[in-house]
């Protein structure tokens, strides 16, 4: 990609992500009320402007599993499910492509000759990319840091994005059951129900197997 050409996407992007910030008031629709009725006053078009409003989240700090939360209030555990993950792998796609095409070459240079565990996790990626991907994404799930990082390494995109689509399955299903849950819960005694406790206890122990059985993975040579 010519200078010129990564320069003008650079621009396009850092302006519309500042208007966005400027004109867009997320905090208010990181609620059950904002989001509603935002997505009420849309009609029809109420679930796109759902996914849109997930989808600007990966350009602003803020936890991404709140809107998966959200949209299973508002849609329901199946729908609120089917919407969530495709502005999931949107979001993440479009913040992959910005850096892949406009700092890719820049970071490779800045970073691979200095840190030898970063040389080591980009060779990873770009022979074992979906592997990685989606371990990553079990363990840091919709971080948009991590897409940026990714951008920047050597992991092919289609790898990128199917490893993301796997690494985030279990998160969201988890997201959508919880949020189902609590949703119908009647009482706080029912929180404290089996059928909500007994999930949490098993994403903790997941997530713990997944940090142990991580760190043991990435800290392997890559085959080539």
């Amino acid at each position: 990609m010519s200078r010129p050409l990564r320069a003008a996407l650079i621009a396009v992007a850092v302006a519309v992500l500042a208007v966005t910030v400027r004109h867009v008031d997320f905090g208010a629709y990181a609620s059950v009320a904002g989001m509603r009725a935002l997505v009420e006053a849309w009609g029809p078009f109420g679930p796109l402007v759902f996914i849109g409003v997930f989808v600007a989240g990966f350009f602003i700090p803020g936890p991404e599993i709140l809107f998966a939360a959200l949209g299973v209030v508002l849609f329901g555990p199946v729908a609120g499910f089917v919407y969530a993950f495709l502005a999931a792998m949107i979001g993440t796609t479009v913040t992959f492509a910005i850096v892949r095409y406009t700092a890719q070459d820049y970071m490779q240079k800045a970073m691979r000759d200095r840190f030898a565990s970063l040389r080591a996790l980009d060779d990873r990626l770009e022979h074992q990319g979906v592997r990685t991907v989606a371990l990553l994404r079990l363990l840091l799930f919709l971080s948009p840091p991590l897409n940026w990082a990714l951008g920047a390494s050597r992991v092919p995109m289609w790898r990128y994005m199917l490893g993301t689509a796997l690494g985030i399955l279990p998160g969201l299903t988890m997201t959508s059951y919880l949020a189902d849950m609590i949703t119908e819960a009647g009482s706080t005694a029912d929180l404290l129900s089996p059928g909500i406790l007994l999930p949490v206890l098993g994403v903790v122990v997941f997530v713990g197997a997944g940090v142990v059985f991580g760190r043991r993975f990435l800290g392997r040579s890559p085959a080539k």
